[in-house]
């Protein structure tokens, strides 16, 4: 009898995340498969196109059925402007893959035409089809590893066209005018301020210089004659309906904040704004003005 060679084809399999561009985190669905990050090459999209984004999952073991992935382009009031139902990598069914298994899944998801300019959020999450009826895997808690009540991951935000309407005025008309530079990346034009008995109505307006890094939260402090601060506001603009990293340069927003006072007693106050990266607590360097505060001006009480 003639010896019959046989050569088997390596494996494909990968079981380490790959070293590439990606926003990592851990999402885990019924026990069963993982999201361990996504990369957005692009927070930017037009209507009647493609969104890019790529997932990365990881089996927790053998999957004895068949999930498909849902995607669904959200806006604010979660209505459906794109997204669609896929197997990962659209042909790789689950029935496939092996424990610990990591899958790079680049996909484009397809934005409608008719899509309204602003902000929209990518909500991803698995089913299994029962009868022809969808049935959600529900995300667990990675620290209690009970359900948490959710089906789905919300990747974002994600601006579609333009900003949101109403939320960039065509020119700032400020009642005290600065033109202070925050960073190299935020203008600020100059306020306009009222102030109550108890409380402060400010309106900050900025313009965008270059497009911001990060998602910025901004903070208004009132300082005593000690620089103690004794009453403080702290919020993304316009409280989160445009974030930062979303604006384009030579935008203008107007930024609308009110700071509650309390009873304070009679003396002077300085009222203070900036601009910080929430997650560091990284201010943006402002010259002229010590720690990024910068002095709008005094009141008395």
């Amino acid at each position: 009898d003639e010896a019959v060679a046989l050569r088997i084809a390596p494996s494909q399999r990968i079981f380490d995340l790959p070293a590439e561009p990606m926003q990592p985190l851990t999402a885990n669905f019924d026990n069963k498969i993982l999201l361990r990050g996504y990369h957005l090459p692009t927070r930017r999209v037009m209507p009647g196109d493609g969104l890019p984004v790529t997932l990365y999952w990881q089996s927790v073991d053998w999957l004895a059925e068949d999930f498909v992935i849902f995607t669904r382009l959200l806006d604010n009031q979660q209505t459906a402007f794109g997204g669609y139902d896929r197997l990962a990598k659209e042909v790789y069914s689950t029935l496939l893959w092996a424990p610990e298994e990591v899958i790079t899944d680049g996909f484009a998801v397809s934005v409608t035409a008719d899509a309204p300019p602003g902000i929209y959020w990518l909500s991803v999450g698995w089913y299994r089809d029962v009868e022809g009826e969808a049935r959600s895997l529900p995300l667990v808690s990675t620290e209690t590893g009970k359900p948490t009540g959710t089906t789905a991951v919300m990747l974002g935000p994600i601006k579609v066209g333009g900003p949101p309407e109403g939320v960039t005025i065509e020119r700032a008309e400020p009642e005290n005018e600065m033109k202070v530079l925050l960073g190299d990346q935020i203008e600020l034009l100059g306020y306009d301020l009222e102030n109550k008995a108890d409380k402060l109505q400010l309106t900050l307006y900025w313009k965008t210089v270059r497009m911001p890094d990060q998602d910025y939260t901004v903070f208004v402090h009132v300082r005593d004659s000690a620089g103690v601060v004794v009453a403080q506001k702290d919020q993304p603009p316009l409280n989160g309906a445009y974030p930062t990293s979303l604006w384009d340069p030579g935008e203008v927003i107007r930024d609308d904040l009110v700071i509650p006072l309390g009873d304070l007693p009679a003396g002077e106050y300085e009222v203070v704004v900036g601009v910080y990266n929430f997650e560091t607590g990284e201010r943006l360097s402002v010259d002229g003005f010590e720690n990024g505060a910068v002095r709008l001006e005094t009141f008395s009480r």
